[in-house]
């Protein structure tokens, strides 16, 4: 692709990226045969319609477009704190510029140098097993304990897990969003994404504000694998969006890694068909540390033997854990967790968010209790 020359044709690029059904391919070949993406939008639909790729519908869709998409977008991102990435920046993730669906545009929100670092993707069930949430929180401890940086799609159940125990282990993370920026989806994880907003990395193809609609999860789940060398699945039914993100990453040439489960378990039969179908089996952390060659023996050596015995406690802050060691495994209700604790409600509500996020706490809706 040929990259804008100044602001201005910055601009342009992002105005033009904005609008449905012009790609990266449509704005390489605009460039090229009109120069520049800033005349792209005051040229004639003859004009238009006469560059390679292009058909009437693309050239009416840029004729009719807002030309305020691309300084609109750029203005929102800068008020949240964010970024803005296009292929031709420096710190446009290498992994996604040789992808086959690069996305033209990020916007992102957090650590921006994060995207340098080797990354893991770690996927799974939206309604997961006291096993699946067992092997997202072991699997992503000790790839970020060993340096890796841990990428998931930011909705409930495993991806939430695996966003929690990155964290939580003193790692890095990237969230990968099906809408834009400031937009928290599902609403359930409102702490999860203030937390990776901070500490780690809040990423998507969607401008500021957008909602997501029926096909942004899946094309998200591209971007998911795109960022990573491999993909570990850890559990999942037939149907669930994890098996797209396995998919994709096969159809780049990625490492693909299942945990198996048992043979009657509905949230296990996608796993165990991606076993089946030549996916590797997952059954140690080492099985995915080992498909990288920056991380040195002696770190995988220390993360296997850390797997079996890292304590909760080390994972959570002074608060949250004292919200953990009063809960067992009877039930109580918001009010009494607050009577007993004598800390304020706003508190207890924080905590046992981002407890119940990431595994730890079952809910029956009016009460709370330690997950087995």
């Amino acid at each position: 692709m040929i990259a804008p020359d100044d602001f201005a044709e910055r601009a342009a690029y992002v105005t033009l990226a904005l609008i449905p059904g012009i790609g990266p391919i449509r704005l390489d070949r605009i460039k090229r045969a009109l120069g520049s993406y800033g005349r792209a939008l005051s040229a004639p639909a003859t004009l238009l319609e006469a560059v390679p790729s292009m058909n009437r519908a693309a050239a009416a869709a840029v004729r009719a477009g807002d030309r305020a998409l691309g300084p609109r977008a750029v203005e929102a991102t800068a008020r949240l704190g964010g970024f803005l990435l296009t292929p031709f920046d420096a710190d446009y993730p290498d992994l996604l510029r040789h992808h086959s669906s690069p996305p033209a545009l990020l916007f992102g929100l957090g650590r921006r140098e994060v995207l340098t670092r080797p990354a893991v993707a770690i996927v799974g069930s939206r309604h997961p097993s006291s096993y699946g949430i067992t092997v997202t929180r072991t699997t992503a401890s000790g790839a970020a304990r060993a340096g890796l940086v841990v990428v998931s799609g930011m909705a409930r159940g495993l991806d939430a897990v695996a966003h929690w125990a990155a964290l939580e282990a003193g790692g890095d993370t990237i969230g990968i969003l099906g809408n834009g920026l400031g937009v928290i989806y599902p609403a359930a994880n409102r702490a999860l994404y203030q937390r990776v907003g901070a500490a780690g990395l809040l990423l998507t193809e969607y401008p500021p504000g957008e909602r997501p609609n029926g096909g942004s999860f899946q094309r998200r789940n591209r971007l998911i694998s795109g960022l990573a060398k491999a993909t570990v699945v850890v559990e999942a039914t037939l149907e669930s969006g994890a098996l797209i993100t396995a998919s994709t990453a096969a159809d780049e040439g990625r490492d693909v890694l299942a945990a198996p489960g048992q043979i009657t378990s509905r949230t296990s039969a996608g796993t165990n068909r991606l076993i089946r179908d030549g996916a590797t089996p997952f059954l140690e952390v080492d099985d995915l540390l080992s498909r990288y060659d920056e991380i040195p023996l002696a770190v995988r050596q220390e993360v296997r033997s850390a797997a079996g015995r890292d304590p909760i406690h080390a994972r959570l802050t002074a608060d949250v854990r004292r919200v953990y060691d009063l809960l067992d495994s009877t039930s109580r209700s918001l009010d009494a967790l607050v009577e007993e604790l004598r800390i304020p409600p706003g508190d207890v509500i924080a905590a046992i968010s981002e407890l119940e996020l990431g595994g730890l706490v079952e809910s029956d809706g009016a009460a709370f209790r330690r997950a087995p």
